[in-house]
């Protein structure tokens, strides 16, 4: 393979390096060579609870505000898609044949012919997931 004229010329660093590393460090900094540098782990406070019976605490609700913007949140959420995982599955060939006859009858894809056979076995599919078609739906 031949080198591109954009490639790096680095020089070769010759065997043993008696370089210590406090000179490195600083090399590295006056040279401006990034670092990782992985953080301390801070030490954990014990914390002492008083002793106190379970039914003397109390649950406050957020204040409204707080309270109608989780609400919210728990909406958006809900209506947000879930990510999707593959499925393989084997099945008989005459299986294949009648399941893809459908599809093609119904203007379907198979993996809405699974959701609805799901949904129909009494599994929880939600709704905006049904959609016969997929490729075919129309931003607005």
């Amino acid at each position: 393979m031949s080198k591109s004229a954009s490639a790096p010329v680095f020089r070769p660093i010759s065997a043993p390096l008696d370089v210590p590393d406090d000179a490195l460090q600083a090399l590295g900094d006056r040279l401006g060579v990034p670092t990782m540098v992985k953080p301390e782990a801070k030490p954990v406070e014990p914390v002492v609870v008083e002793s106190s019976p379970v039914s003397s605490l109390s649950v406050q609700q957020p204040p409204a505000p707080v309270q109608k913007a989780l609400e919210t949140l728990a909406e958006v959420h809900s209506d947000a898609p879930c990510p999707e995982e593959k499925l393989t599955v084997f099945l008989p060939a005459y299986l294949m044949r009648d399941i893809r006859r459908s599809c093609v009858d119904q203007r379907a894809t198979m993996r809405y012919m699974v959701l609805s056979a799901l949904k129909t076995a009494g599994f929880s599919v939600r709704e905006e997931d049904l959609v016969p078609d997929f490729r075919r739906v129309k931003s607005n």
